[in-house]
């Protein structure tokens, strides 16, 4: 009898373990299933600032005895250079302009190029009746009055503008006036435009 009880109370012990064990593995119920990460996006724009001009090179015809000497014909002037700008830059940018002679000197002026010819055309500001004078206006073809140029780079538009900027355009007449104190020849001189990013 002794035996047979201890038989059975050694069944009972062993399904005790076996059933202590299968729980033990079960998987619970509430266990987490999802994993999760992050990832930073860094998108970097960057500075960009680009300055086009229509054509590389401007022809200006004048004759003394027509129109007063000017390049102007009904009160308009036609030849120019149109400039454009795109920048992203947050404070904007700004315009330059620059005139430097290209055989006699480098002054802002236009040099006589024909040989014993050292005839220049200077640049002053004012009203277009102004004789043997070369300058500029901005923007208005209907000139009454010119800007002079310099043989550094000055400022003449932008500066305003504080904000980004895709194709912003100027449009810069050139207007030249002579009389018969200026020897028959071909006059050159390099108008340089810069755009340049403000702080």
């Amino acid at each position: 009898m002794k035996t047979q009880i201890k038989q059975t109370i050694a069944k009972l012990s062993a399904l005790a373990f076996v059933f202590a064990l299968v729980v033990g593995v079960a998987p619970r119920s509430d266990a987490e299933t999802d994993d999760t990460r992050e990832v930073q996006i860094n998108a970097q724009v960057l500075a960009s600032l680009q300055l086009e001009v229509d054509s590389g090179s401007v022809v200006i015809q004048v004759d003394p005895d027509v129109n007063d000497g000017s390049n102007m014909s009904g009160g308009i002037v036609t030849d120019k250079t149109t400039t454009t700008v795109n920048t992203n830059n947050l404070a904007g940018y700004k315009l330059q302009i620059q005139l430097e002679g290209q055989e006699v000197s480098t002054g802002a002026q236009l040099d006589g190029t024909g040989a014993g010819n050292d005839v220049a055309i200077s640049s002053t500001s004012g009203a277009t009746t102004i004789e043997n004078n070369f300058g500029f206006a901005l923007n208005d073809p209907n000139i009454t009055t010119v800007t002079k140029f310099e043989n550094v780079a000055t400022d003449i538009a932008g500066s305003g503008l504080a904000t980004p900027t895709n194709s912003d355009t100027e449009d810069i007449f050139y207007y030249l006036n002579v009389d018969y104190t200026v020897p028959a020849d071909n006059y050159q001189g390099k108008v340089t435009y810069t755009a340049v990013t403000l702080p």
